[in-house]
């Protein structure tokens, strides 16, 4: 909080120098503005102790957007401080030696420089990992590494900004890569291979198949009402949240989901009707292997007692067509997550802009009171929780991303 303090005292200082506002005098009379090199030695000074890859430093400025940020998986992206994450990289190192940390930080800690411990890895996805770059090089590898760090110290955005417009720090044209709204993003959302030929991340080649205009910023990062911050003037600005299916769980907001896929369903002599439309950009669900959605139907009676249901047995065995997800096997055809994979045994996804019909017969429909129907959405399966030791954790636990009830 002290720190956030003098950063507060600092910045506001330097923007009365560029005003040439008395700080004394309660700003009610203005100086001749001062000349550039006194302007340039007091922004120098400034910059040169801002810490970019320190989030809290950009508050005083950006003090919505660093907000926003705190609620995103990218504030989460250090292994410590996602579990799932966390645990599928310890059980690879173990599996596939240390060096395989490497490859993982590469965007999970980009800005960390290979030490995981430090302030910037444990930043995750910071202000600095999408603002402090002067390029970005598609195809050159993932994350940090089709990155190319400015060495002017200059944060750049989407919008272009004179030299010396901020105090803080050094301002300069917009990057395309972050304008366009998803070249950066797709260096780490794009593609990535568990083995050759084994696709396990796809979302960039899912869009690119989809033939879409819709980038990425405009789901994930939405217009929101309010200026970015202290030094904003617009009436709203794109949210630095981030807002994804983790919402769900961890600001109980499942409304990212519920827009995602739109659903419908009827009953008619005994068979339920379940159409599915994925409005998504992508493909739903898309980025980490393990992320599965099933359509669960369930006949209750008047206690609210489950007589049936299709999923019994578990998400896999809802019915063809019920579960949406991946499955990988390895050399021996048995299931294993996808960075252990030689082969994607079934893609039973929802492509993006794709409608799909259900027909489910629903057993012992003449005792139910109702019909309940369900799709759900989780982030892991059941067996590779297990395996990651976060079977009670409330990650593994799914969400509801849309239901009705129905009458016989």
């Amino acid at each position: 909080m002290k720190s956030m303090e003098r950063w507060t005292k600092r910045i506001v200082a330097a923007y009365a120098v560029a005003s040439g506002c008395v700080i004394a005098s309660g700003c009610e009379r203005k100086q001749d503005p001062p000349d550039a090199p006194a302007l340039a030695q007091e922004t120098s000074e400034a910059q040169t102790k801002l810490d970019v890859d320190d989030p809290q430093a950009c508050a005083p400025c950006h003090g919505a957007l660093v907000e926003e940020w705190t609620e995103s998986m990218h504030a989460r992206a250090h292994h410590e401080r996602d579990p799932i994450y966390g645990s599928m990289r310890a059980l690879r190192m173990k599996k596939q030696g240390a060096e395989v940390a490497s490859k993982c930080a590469s965007c999970h800690t980009p800005r960390a420089g290979g030490d995981d411990a430090s302030a910037a890895a444990l930043a995750g996805v910071s202000c600095a990992t999408c603002h402090a770059i002067s390029s970005v090089r598609p195809g050159e590898g993932h994350g940090a590494q089709a990155l190319t760090w400015a060495e002017d110290g200059a944060m750049r955005g989407a919008k272009t900004l004179a030299p010396g417009a901020s105090p803080a720090h050094g301002t300069g044209d917009a990057l395309e890569a972050i304008a366009d709204g998803q070249t950066l993003c797709l260096t780490c959302h794009g593609e990535l291979e568990a083995a050759p030929g084994v696709v396990a991340c796809s979302t960039g080649a899912e869009h690119e198949l989809g033939g879409e205009a819709q980038t990425c910023v405009e789901c994930h990062m939405p217009e929101v009402d309010g200026p970015a911050g202290a030094v904003g003037s617009q009436l709203r600005h794109r949210s630095h949240a981030f807002p994804g299916p983790h919402r769900a769980w961890y600001q109980r907001d499942a409304s990212q989901l519920a827009r995602a896929v739109v659903a419908s369903a009827e009953l008619n002599d005994g068979v339920v009707t379940v159409r599915l439309k994925n409005e998504s950009a992508h493909a739903f669900p898309t980025g980490f292997p393990g992320r599965y959605a099933v359509v669960i139907v369930r006949a209750l009676d008047a206690q609210g007692e489950e007589l049936w249901s299709n999923a019994a047995g578990g998400p896999a065995s809802a019915g063809e067509g019920a579960f949406l997800g991946k499955i990988y096997h390895d050399a021996n055809g048995e299931p294993v997550p996808a960075a252990f994979a030689t082969s994607l045994a079934s893609d039973t996804r929802l492509e993006t802009k794709s409608p799909r019909t259900l027909e489910i017969a629903v057993g012992e429909v003449e005792e139910a009171s109702s019909v309940e129907v369900k799709l759900v959405y989780g982030l892991l399966p059941g067996p590779l929780a297990k395996k990651l030791g976060l079977s009670e954790a409330p990650e593994a636990t799914p969400k509801v991303a849309w239901e009705t009830t129905l009458t016989p």
